[in-house]
C-alpha cells in the first residue's frame, strides 16, 4: 500500500486545507498538494496532536498535549528544524477545539472555558479583557468558527456565543439547554449561521438583527449536515442520506435529490455548490437545478405529501 493510501485510510489522521491540503497523524505531519496529492514533505513532531488543524499562508495552527497543559501551536511548514514557530499555553487544560483564523488573527479555546484571540505573528493577546480571555461556564470542545460578523463559540455550558472579533464581547447568545459539541456552521451567507443541537437537529440563527437571546428562525430536526447555502436555499443532508433544499426564510423543505450513489458529503462555506464523493470514487461538484436535463448538474424533485417538509418554522 502506498504512503498516500495509508494516509487516506488511517483513522488517526486529521485533514486541513488552505492553498494546499495536509493529512496529520500523531506524531507526524504530511503535506500534500491539492492538484496531484504528491507528498511534499513530512515532519516528526515531539508531541501528540489533540485537535484538528487550520492553515493560513505557510503555517498551520492546532491544539497539542504537553506536560502541565494543552497548547496552541503554530507550525511553519517550511521549517524542517523547529517544531513550532510559537506556542500558547493553557495550564491544566487541553486544546481539543480546532482554532479559527480570520484576518491574521487566531482564535482558540480550551477545555477550561478560556477563549482568546492572538496575533498570528507574535501571539500577543488582542482582546481588552482581563488576561486577554473570554470565559465560558464549561469546557469548549467544538471547533471555533469565525467570519466578518463575529467569532462563534459553542460550549458545554449549553450556550452558543457570538463574540465581537475586535474585543471579545458577546454580541448575542443562543441557549440550547444541552451541551454543544459541534462547531457552528458559518458560510458566506450574510443572514444565517447553523448550530447542531443534540436531540433537536440543526437550528438556523440570524447573524445580524435579532434579540440578544436569540430564538431560532427555524429548526430542522432531521438534518445531520449543512452542505451549502445560496441566495434562496440551504442545501442539507437528511438523516436518511437524502440531499434536500430548504427555504432560507422559514426552513420548509422545497426539493430533494434523486441520486443514490453518493457516499461522502462536504460542507462548502463559500457558495451554493455541493461537493460529494460517489460510490465510484469520483469527487463531483453539484449545482442544484430545479428541472432535469442539464448535463453535469443534479435534478431535484419537489417535496410531495409522501415526503413532507422536515423543518419547523418558529
Amino acid at each position: 500500500m502506498s504512503r498516500r493510501s495509508k494516509a487516506a485510510t488511517n483513522p488517526f489522521i486529521r485533514r486541513w486545507s488552505s492553498r494546499t491540503s495536509s493529512f496529520i497523524r500523531r506524531p507526524h505531519r504530511w503535506k500534500f498538494t491539492t492538484r496531484r496529492g504528491a507528498l511534499v514533505r513530512h515532519k516528526r513532531l515531539g508531541y501528540s496532536i489533540r485537535s484538528d488543524a487550520v492553515g493560513a499562508k505557510t503555517y498551520i495552527y492546532l491544539g497539542a498535549d504537553f506536560v502541565g497543559g494543552g497548547r496552541l501551536c503554530k507550525i511553519d511548514v517550511t521549517n524542517p528544524y523547529l517544531d513550532n514557530a510559537w506556542e500558547l499555553m493553557f495550564p491544566k487544560s487541553a486544546v481539543k477545539s480546532a482554532p479559527a483564523v480570520f484576518n491574521d488573527t487566531i482564535y482558540a479555546a480550551a477545555t477550561n472555558g478560556d477563549v482568546t484571540a492572538v496575533a498570528y505573528d507574535t501571539r500577543a493577546a488582542l482582546w481588552p479583557v482581563p488576561g486577554g480571555f473570554f470565559h465560558t461556564y464549561d469546557s469548549v470542545i467544538a471547533d471555533i468558527s469565525a467570519d466578518e460578523t463575529g467569532v462563534y463559540i459553542a460550549s458545554n455550558d449549553t450556550k452558543l456565543c457570538a463574540l465581537t472579533r475586535g474585543n471579545g464581547k458577546v454580541k448575542w447568545q443562543y441557549e440550547a439547554k444541552t451541551s454543544l459539541i459541534d462547531a457552528t456552521v458559518v458560510t458566506k451567507d450574510k443572514d444565517l449561521v447553523f448550530q447542531r443541537v443534540t436531540g433537536v437537529g440543526y437550528v438556523a440563527l440570524d447573524k445580524g438583527a435579532g434579540a440578544y437571546n436569540r430564538v431560532p428562525r427555524w429548526t430542522a430536526p432531521d438534518i445531520i449536515q449543512i452542505l451549502a447555502v445560496d441566495e434562496k436555499f440551504v442545501y442539507a443532508l437528511r438523516d436518511d442520506k437524502v440531499m434536500i433544499a430548504l427555504d432560507k426564510r422559514d426552513g420548509h423543505a422545497m426539493f430533494t435529490s434523486k441520486r443514490k450513489d453518493i457516499v461522502t458529503y462536504a460542507t462548502n462555506p463559500n457558495d451554493g455548490t455541493i461537493y460529494v464523493v460517489t460510490n465510484a470514487n469520483r469527487v463531483i461538484a453539484i449545482n442544484a437545478v430545479l428541472k432535469p436535463g442539464v448535463v453535469g448538474e443534479i435534478a431535484w424533485q419537489p417535496v410531495t405529501p409522501d415526503n413532507q417538509g422536515i423543518a419547523l418554522a418558529r
